[in-house]
């Protein structure tokens, strides 16, 4: 294997471990096989496109080239070098799911074969293969990669800096290439929001490698770079970034995802660890605990042996946590999908250094670390094999009503569903005309009484149930099912994956029982 790896210095002298840039060998192909089959599998399971798609595939498909760089409706948000490829896409292939969902797919399977290539910069040979391993069966990465959001194309072009990266690094900055590089760092940040913190954290990462090897000609070609792609950023964040900080409904959604607002030290120390640990279950897939401390021992292991490559990492997540305590950045699920490369690069070089220093004592324990470390990645990326994920997979409930349907229906959608029925409206055969979009009650049962007191007197009214929101163990539909049943009696029900449909006869107005207290509610 010797002849087949080389060793290149990044920034001050720092060594980074890389297999030849044309050497692929048969596990690799394997691995991203694998990786492309899952992908694959997800992407071609006909699911509907969920609540969130649907309401960005409305701005896609019925605003002009010119519109997107606009607000987007229904508290959207998204970079627009995404938006303009979207459209595209549905001018050249069409308004369908396959059609909308072709750029992540594109960007998911193409990111395997980048993966692979940053790797053997970033980590040591013997890592490689389990961070390419985590990387292709990561169920995060496979499902996101088959999403009509911008979360996979994140994640490439995360990788796509990163591999910049070491280029800048370890390469004097003639001005073509400083060019080159200005040029692919501005464009980035109007295709990915992340893209932004990446490219902080590599720069400032760069930058202080440069001072303190006293290279000033460097540090002066450096400043130039970054000041291009402040202003590139600076301008997209007017024309897009800033409207989207400011929509309240966004702000307050997301609100949990932000450090609260405390004065206690420990309090905020505590929030941020329970952040950090949880980013290993989402979107890392892995057992939280174990990737935690592989990740701690990963960030050891590159800090003593490779340390420029170690702060290029490890920068853009120091500038996520500066962003979520400035509460521009929220900490949580798929908005951290494009660290996932980061934690599973680090990650897979501490699993190995343990491994490694381990050996010559209990090779048991190391075998342990490993299985514990790839148990739950495998375990899902079987599991999605045989059952692909369909949230909010209204398509099969819409067919059933447009089946079952009688002329004169009154169709109900609960509000979790309105975006997903605008957009299927058009394939579905349905009582749109008598089309009523139900409130935003939560879990207000005294509001859905009040909500559905209009539908009285209809014989067949048709309630959509899609996008159903449960917190705390507390079922939004059985709230409003629970009033439904005080007023009228349940005809027919239908149920798929994260949706419902009930046919109720509310025709006797003479049925009021008093209003009870919804089981969600509190005494």
């Amino acid at each position: 294997m010797a002849s087949e790896v080389d060793t290149r210095t990044v920034g001050a002298g720092a060594p980074v471990h890389s297999y030849s840039p044309r050497y692929w060998p048969g596990w690799a192909c394997g691995i991203i096989a694998l990786g492309t089959v899952l992908r694959l599998r997800q992407f071609f399971t006909d699911r509907s496109l969920w609540f969130d798609e649907a309401a960005l595939a409305l701005n896609v498909i019925h605003r002009s080239f010119a519109g997107l760089f606009k607000p987007l409706d229904y508290h959207q948000g998204a970079p627009v070098g995404f938006l303009v490829l979207e459209k595209l896409a549905s001018k050249l292939i069409g308004t369908g799911e396959v059609a909308l969902r072709t750029l992540p797919l594109i960007a998911g399977i193409a990111a395997l074969f980048v993966f692979f290539q940053v790797a053997k910069l970033y980590v040591s040979g013997k890592a490689v293969p389990l961070a390419l391993f985590l990387f292709a069966v990561c169920d995060s990465l496979v499902y996101y990669s088959s999403e009509a959001k911008q979360y996979s194309s994140d994640v490439l072009i995360t990788l796509l800096l990163l591999w910049t990266a070491v280029k800048i690094a370890s390469s004097s900055l003639t001005t073509s290439r400083l060019v080159g590089f200005g040029v692919a760092g501005a464009l980035a940040v109007w295709f990915s929001h992340s893209a932004s913190l990446v490219l902080a954290g590599v720069g400032v990462t760069l930058l202080v490698a440069a001072a303190k090897s006293r290279d000033w000609p460097r540090v002066t070609r450096l400043l130039s770079l970054l000041a291009v792609w402040a202003a590139s950023f600076a301008a997209c964040y007017v024309l897009s970034l800033r409207p989207l900080s400011h929509d309240a409904i966004l702000l307050n959604y997301w609100g949990h995802a932000f450090p609260p607002h405390s004065d206690s030290f420990l309090a905020m120390l505590s929030w941020l660890s329970d952040k950090f640990i949880a980013a290993f279950a989402d979107p890392a897939s892995l057992f939280p605990i174990v990737g935690a401390a592989l990740f701690c021992a990963g960030c050891w292991q590159m800090m003593r042996r490779r340390r420029i490559a170690f702060w290029l990492v490890v920068t853009p997540l120091l500038m996520l946590l500066l962003a979520s305590l400035v509460h521009r950045y929220p900490l949580q699920g798929r908005l951290l999908l494009f660290i996932t490369p980061i934690l599973l690069l680090v990650i897979s070089e501490g699993a190995i250094w343990i491994y490694e220093i381990t050996e010559p004592f209990s090779r048991l324990v190391g075998m342990l670390v490993l299985a514990l470390l790839l148990l739950r990645p495998a375990y899902l990326a079987a599991n999605a094999l045989n059952h692909p994920r369909k949230p909010d997979n209204i398509k099969p409930v819409l067919r059933y009503i447009e089946t079952h349907e009688n002329p004169g229906d009154v169709l109900y959608v609960y509000y979790g569903g309105e975006y997903q029925l605008a957009y299927y409206s058009n394939r579905y055969s349905l009582p749109a005309q008598s089309l009523r979009k139900g409130a935003d009650c939560g879990a207000d049962a005294a509001c859905y009484a009040a909500d559905i007191e209009a539908l009285r007197g209809s014989p067949r009214t048709w309630i959509v149930l899609s996008h159903i929101l449960i917190d705390n163990n507390v079922d939004e539909g059985e709230i409003l099912t629970d009033q439904l049943d005080r007023i009228g009696t349940q005809l027919h029900s239908f149920q798929a994956s994260g949706s419902r449909a009930f046919l109720y006869d509310l025709s006797n107005r003479q049925r009021v029982p008093e209003l009870h207290n919804s089981k969600c509610c509190k005494d």
